[in-house]
C-alpha cells in the first residue's frame, strides 16, 4: 500500500513535518492524498458524527470483518469513546482509499497513532495479541516517520498552539500519568512493527526549520526511490 505515516507524542512536530513532506512529493509531481486529524475534529458534533456515520457506512460496504472485528475489540477494551472512535474512523478511511485510490496517502496521524492512542488511555494494559487484532496487516503503512524531540519542547510547542484545546497531553504534563503512559506506548508499538520487519525513520524536530527540510529531504530521497 502506498502508504506513508507519521507517529510521535503530541509537539514532536508531525504537523509540520507532514506539510513539507507533502510539498516536496507535489514538487516531484507526484499525486498525494494528504490525511490530517483536524478533518475529524470539526468543532460540531453534528458535522463529526455525521462524517462518522457516513465513513463507517461505506467502509462497511467494503469490507465489513475489519470494522466488525474491530468494534469487537474495542468492546473489550472499555477505553474512552472519544479515542475508540477516532481508531475506527482512520481504519475507514484507509478502506476506502485503499478500494478507490492508487495515490500515495500520507498521514498526519493514522491507524498506527490511533492505537498508541488506545495504549496510553488503556495505562499499557492491552496485551499484544489485542494490538495485532488493531495493527491489520493489509492496512498497516508502508513506512513509518516517528517524530521526536526533548519532551520539555514538546511541551511548549502544545502550550504554544493556537486553538487552546485542553488536551489530556496538556493536562498530563510532562511528568503527568498520560504523558509517561504516551510515551511507553509509543515505544511499545516501535518494538511491535520492528518484529513485523515495518521501515521506521527516526526523525529528530528539535531543530530549526531549515534544518527539519533538510532532514526531511534525506527521507524523502529514500521514499522517492520507493515510488518512482
Amino acid at each position: 500500500m502506498n502508504q506513508i505515516e507519521f507517529i510521535g507524542i503530541a509537539g514532536s512536530g508531525k504537523t509540520i513535518s507532514t506539510t513539507i513532506l507533502c510539498d516536496k512529493f507535489r514538487k516531484n509531481k507526484k499525486k498525494i492524498v494528504y490525511i490530517n486529524k483536524f478533518l475529524f475534529e470539526s468543532r460540531s458534533q453534528i458535522l463529526r458524527y455525521f462524517l462518522a456515520i457516513n465513513l463507517l457506512f461505506f467502509a462497511l460496504l467494503f469490507d465489513i470483518s475489519s470494522i466488525f472485528s474491530s468494534f469487537l475489540t474495542l468492546l473489550k477494551l472499555k477505553t474512552n469513546i472519544k479515542i475508540s472512535l477516532n481508531y475506527l474512523f482512520q481504519l475507514s478511511v484507509l478502506i476506502i482509499l485503499k478500494k478507490f485510490s492508487k495515490f500515495i496517502h500520507i498521514y498526519d496521524q493514522g491507524i498506527v497513532q490511533a492505537v498508541i492512542s488506545l495504549l496510553a488511555s488503556t495505562e499499557n494494559k492491552m496485551d499484544k495479541k489485542c494490538i495485532k487484532k488493531l495493527l491489520i496487516p493489509r492496512y498497516l503503512p508502508s513506512f513509518l516517520i516517528k517524530t521526536y524531540s526533548p519532551d520539555e519542547i514538546n511541551f511548549l510547542r502544545i502550550k504554544k498552539r493556537k486553538d487552546k484545546r485542553k488536551s489530556r497531553m496538556l493536562r498530563s504534563e510532562v511528568d503527568g500519568k498520560y504523558w509517561k503512559n504516551y510515551l511507553k506506548a509509543i515505544n511499545r508499538m516501535e518494538m511491535i512493527l520492528k518484529e513485523e520487519n515495518t521501515l521506521i525513520y527516526q526523525l529528530d524536530s528539535n531543530c530549526s526549520l531549515a534544518e527539519l527540510n533538510l532532514r526531511i529531504d534525506f527521507i524523502f530521497s529514500s521514499l522517492k526511490n520507493y515510488f518512482d
